[in-house]
């Protein structure tokens, strides 16, 4: 996030409530840092919450659905991961 000003977990740790503000009030953001790596990131809630709406998504018309309907061995979907899981000793429920 290069548009961030980097600040470390200490100075953020230290400065918490004037960071906090110059996010809120000034539109400031930053990334904290760790060790030098890139850790999170603290932007005015209006920036995170500029997103664009999701797509309603037409299930039935998807390529993937209903891909696995012919087969036999996978009508009782919650019996064939259980079987396989126990093929696998894994999580068996």
């Amino acid at each position: 996030m290069s548009f961030a000003q980097p600040i470390s977990v200490k100075d953020f740790r230290d400065n918490l409530s004037t960071i906090i503000e110059e996010v809120a009030v000034g539109k400031k953001s930053y990334t904290v840092t760790k060790f030098g790596k890139e850790k999170v990131a603290v932007i005015p809630i209006d920036k995170a919450l500029n997103t664009k709406p999701k797509k309603n998504i037409d299930w039935d018309n998807e390529p993937f659905v209903g891909m696995w309907k012919d087969r036999k061995d996978m009508k009782d979907s919650v019996a064939w991961v259980r079987n396989l899981r126990k093929k696998n000793n894994r999580y068996s429920l």
